[in-house]
């Protein structure tokens, strides 16, 4: 698991009890009184439909609910390891792949009516290193399959996403992503598609460093942050500004065939949120995007979260052709009513 949720772990003082009473329910996966607290852990895509089934992740029950698309029934449930996220069903249908978030792996469920094992974890996909033995396989969140023989999984606080054979288990390579937080992913074609939890949307604050803020000077960095340790910051009422080179990576397109980075695209939003892509390679992205710069100039010009009406984001799903080739400009599908006019500040 992450740093951030190993020293909060590390807080804990009944954990060993708490993991030992994980251990005992995820044994029994039956009854109303299976589960734990929640981890408050990230979901991406957490269930799936085959065969006319579907897989669900029932996060704090450690388990995967097997409902009968038909009846509505469950009609199994598969312990798996520690705080399931993301679901993901083999091309052939005859594998589902589990990720655990906590447990740092990827349970393997058989799935073929047929098999001895029918609906029972057959492998486990996990990496220790070698000379560490730190876990290499940290946050998993979301599962996609380029082929029966090829799958990946991204590594949400590793910034990158893990390339596994699916034969051997065992990861063959890392695609990196320089961007914060990678959940969701998606095949489409040939092409992989990958989208970052926290992006940005070029917004900063103005720190009086040169051309770049333009006149706008109420922050001098050099006093509040370098000279003074962020001792002067505190209350400080600041610009925010646009600039186009700050960067903003939003979906990383890769080659399923080579792996190979083919486009980054930007300007989609600053929390990402959900992906899909139709047949005709279409991207969709459910995402939400800060109103940094909504707040005018400091001061007297102030504008806060009463003149934005409390409307800190803007709810959107942003669409991007990318059938083509290359990536298109996006396009944003508004999913509530715009926030009345604010001025805008960029610097320029």
């Amino acid at each position: 698991m992450g740093t951030t949720r190993r020293r909060w772990l590390a807080g804990m003082p009944v954990l060993g009890l708490l993991l030992a009473g994980l251990a005992d329910s995820r044994a029994q996966p039956s009854g109303d009184g299976v589960g734990h607290p929640t981890f408050m852990s990230p979901h991406s895509a957490p269930l799936a439909v085959s065969g006319g089934r579907v897989f669900v992740a029932n996060t704090p029950a450690d388990t995967v609910d097997v409902i009968d698309a038909a009846t509505l029934a469950v009609v199994a449930r598969v312990p798996v390891g520690i705080d399931p996220v993301g679901v993901a069903v083999r091309p052939d249908g005859r594998e589902v792949w589990v990720a655990n978030h906590v447990s740092d792996s990827v349970s393997v469920i058989d799935a073929d009516p047929a098999s001895p094992t029918h609906l029972q974890v057959v492998a486990t996909v996990q990496s220790l290193g070698l000379v560490s033995r730190a876990t290499e396989f940290d946050e998993p969140v979301g599962v996609a399959f380029a082929s029966d023989a090829k799958a990946y999984v991204t590594l949400s606080s590793e910034n990158r996403v893990a390339v596994v054979d699916v034969a051997s288990r065992g990861m063959v390579g890392f695609l990196p992503i320089a961007a914060q937080d990678p959940r969701a992913l998606v095949v489409g074609g040939d092409r992989l598609y990958v989208i970052p939890f926290e992006s940005n949307n070029q917004t900063q604050i103005s720190g009086c460093r040169g051309p770049v803020d333009g006149d706008l000077c109420t922050f001098d960095a050099q006093v509040h942050v370098v000279d003074n340790n962020n001792v002067l910051s505190l209350g400080i009422d600041v610009d925010i500004v646009r600039h186009p080179e700050v960067p903003d990576r939003d979906l990383f397109v890769f080659d399923t065939g080579t792996d190979e980075l083919v486009e980054v695209v930007d300007t989609m939003g600053t929390l990402l949120y959900g992906l899909a892509v139709d047949s005709a390679g279409r991207v969709f992205v459910a995402q939400a995007d800060a109103r940094n710069d909504a707040n005018g100039r400091a001061g007297t010009l102030k504008h806060g979260l009463a003149e934005m009406e409390n409307r800190a984001f803007l709810n959107r799903i942003t669409r991007v052709d990318c059938g083509g080739g290359a990536c298109g400009d996006p396009e944003f599908i508004e999913l509530e009513p715009l926030p009345p006019a604010h001025p805008v500040q960029t610097g320029f």
